[in-house]
């Protein structure tokens, strides 16, 4: 018998906001595509969906530009957009490096559920470059059933 899992894929949108000084800019690479199948069961045959699926601790890679100096203070905002996701789902997202350049960076490295409002993931300073983030799923079960849905993440710099 052949059966088939739901798919989920969560492509990556940027945005800009916030009172923009210097020409701040943030741009996202990585996008994550899962097909639920019996490896994401919690206990093999006959057990339910594990409580919490994640990507790769590199799926999602941030890189800042466009700062006037290594003081310049910034804050990425995240949210989910456009798409669905079935009931009961979840999807939430964690900053898993620093990155590197001139300037720093903090928070984010719990994982923030996601949600239409738009949540501080990171703050910092400066360019930062290869700031490293992962994508965790949650809330599907085996009674969730066979489909496919998609939704985005919605990524925002806001200049502080």
């Amino acid at each position: 018998m052949r059966t088939s899992a739901p798919m989920l894929a969560l492509p990556i949108v940027m945005a800009l906001s916030g009172q923009v000084r210097a020409a701040q800019s943030v741009v996202v690479t990585g996008s994550w595509s899962l097909q639920v199948d019996a490896s994401d069961l919690a206990g093999g045959a006959g057990t339910d969906i594990d409580p919490a699926i994640e990507s790769a601790a590199s799926q999602i890679t941030i890189n800042i530009s466009g700062t006037t100096d290594s003081s310049d203070a910034w804050r990425v905002e995240v949210s989910l957009g456009a798409g669905a996701l079935p009931d009961g789902a979840g999807v939430a997202i964690r900053r898993t490096s620093p990155g590197s350049g001139p300037g720093a960076v903090s928070g984010g490295t719990g994982f923030i559920a996601l949600s239409t409002t738009p949540v501080e993931l990171l703050s910092g300073t400066g360019d930062r470059a290869g700031i490293l983030a992962q994508l965790q799923l949650d809330g599907l079960s085996v009674s969730t059933g066979v489909d496919a849905w998609a939704s985005s993440v919605v990524y925002t710099i806001v200049d502080q």
